[in-house]
């Protein structure tokens, strides 16, 4: 009996053109963390808006996102706060 191998797949891969995952709203202070992660959901397949504070957040939420990640240390106010 022959096994199958798992061929791991590319993060785009298996995907039509332009179809998304979801819409994350990512919000944190930290230029290159947003930068970073915001690129990575984006290879996974997401759309993701950025904030850099937490008003800049909540105006974003009114799109809905599917997911937010937050950091709780903003400069205008916590995240939990948020």
């Amino acid at each position: 009996m022959k096994r199958s191998r798992a061929v791991p797949r590319q993060p785009n891969e298996g995907r039509a053109l332009g179809a998304s995952q979801g819409t994350i709203l990512f919000v944190d202070d930290e230029a290159v963390n947003r930068q970073v992660l915001a690129w990575l959901f984006r290879e996974a397949g997401f759309d993701v808006l950025e904030a850099g504070t937490g008003a800049e957040g909540l105006a974003l939420a009114r799109r809905r996102p599917d997911l937010v990640v937050l950091d709780v240390n903003l400069p205008d106010m916590t995240g939990f706060e948020v």
